[in-house]
């Protein structure tokens, strides 16, 4: 039988193999394949040379991996490895095969695992990560970008709705109410959440904000009309009927190059011949609460909406809450251990 991995191993493994992303193997009948006991010392051995393939050298260095079973009688870990035990029985679909010795619980299951032990604030932005079109690298930005997410919000609210009995399904449930889709990178789930987060959770409250939609626009400068695909970071719908722009689009950059202002320039300039005004953040404006404050408010103006919360005389309470949202979003990447 294959091992189970589950937990911060399984959570490493979808945040980091590509392959895993595009595996669609999942077993239909996920209670009858669920170990009995934990790996032998062979079985563990090959475990951790197989990861140490998969994972990279931080990952794999002094790695613990945590295994699910079913047995109670097995639930005793060791300093090499960590028991699960699960006693629900589980729906189909929710353990995905890896290749022929590992299984991985699915991303919905490892959500319910961190559910128990994270914050609202972590947990929306794990529900976030793995509906995220993005993977974790050993590069210079950290990340690679991905074809398509392992899951999303719609399959994720089926799950719990359909198997409330699972632990943290109603706190997964609430959180998917402000989670995001189509990320690509960790930034723009924090200032998803920071645009869209009600006020009294320290963010502005904007509505009907999409991540990265296809837009296809005309290259400027060009003899040939020629068409290229634009995706705006964050795209915001405008509901006033006199604006003469359609959305509003919020770009994050994080390091600023001459060549970057360049391309930015055409690129929201592009992004006004299709009716879309365009903002950027830098990375120093990011953790400006006075600049994201007015910049809310901007936005606000040219989207037609009534922010109340975020007027020129901000209350003190209100600006500490924002101050908070920004400290607990910084590393709540690293969090989930």
């Amino acid at each position: 039988m294959k091992i189970l991995l589950t937990d911060i191993t399984a959570l490493s493994l979808f945040r980091q193999s590509e392959a895993l992303h595009s595996s669609r193997s999942r077993s239909s009948y996920a209670t009858a394949l669920i170990p009995e006991k934990p790996p032998t010392p062979r079985d563990l051995e090959d475990l951790n040379n197989m990861l140490g393939h998969y994972l990279n050298n931080k990952q794999t260095k002094g790695l613990r991996p945590h295994v699910l079973i079913s047995n109670p009688r097995f639930s005793r870990s060791s300093k090499n490895f960590k028991v699960h035990v699960i006693k629900a029985k589980l729906p189909g679909n929710c353990v995905v095969n890896f290749n022929s010795k590992i299984a991985v619980v699915s991303p919905e299951l490892l959500l319910a695992s961190f559910a128990q032990k994270s914050s609202f604030l972590e947990l929306i932005y794990l529900i976030s990560e793995m509906c995220s079109n993005f993977i974790h690298q050993d590069n210079e930005l950290g990340i690679k970008v991905i074809d398509s997410p392992i899951t999303n919000i719609d399959k994720i609210r089926k799950f719990f709705t359909k198997n409330q009995h699972i632990r943290g399904a109603k706190k997964i449930l609430k959180c998917c109410q402000f989670a995001c889709q189509n990320a690509m990178s960790p930034m723009e789930i924090k200032l998803f959440m920071r645009m869209t987060l009600p006020v009294r959770m320290g963010g502005y409250g904007f509505k009907d904000i999409s991540l990265n939609p296809t837009l296809n626009a005309e290259l400027m400068g060009r003899l040939v009309k020629t068409t290229v695909v634009r995706k705006p970071d964050l795209l915001i719908r405008v509901n006033s009927a006199r604006s003469k722009y359609q959305y509003v689009a919020l770009e994050y950059n994080g390091d600023f190059h001459k060549n970057q202002v360049i391309s930015d320039s055409l690129r929201a300039n592009e992004l006004v011949a299709l009716g879309i005004r365009s903002f950027t953040v830098w990375n120093t404006q990011y953790g400006d609460i006075d600049y994201m404050d007015k910049l809310a408010r901007t936005l606000a103006k040219c989207v037609g909406t009534q922010q109340k919360d975020i007027n020129r005389r901000v209350s003190p309470d209100k600006r500490a809450s924002r101050l908070h949202l920004l400290n607990k979003l910084r590393f709540v990447e690293k969090n989930f251990n």
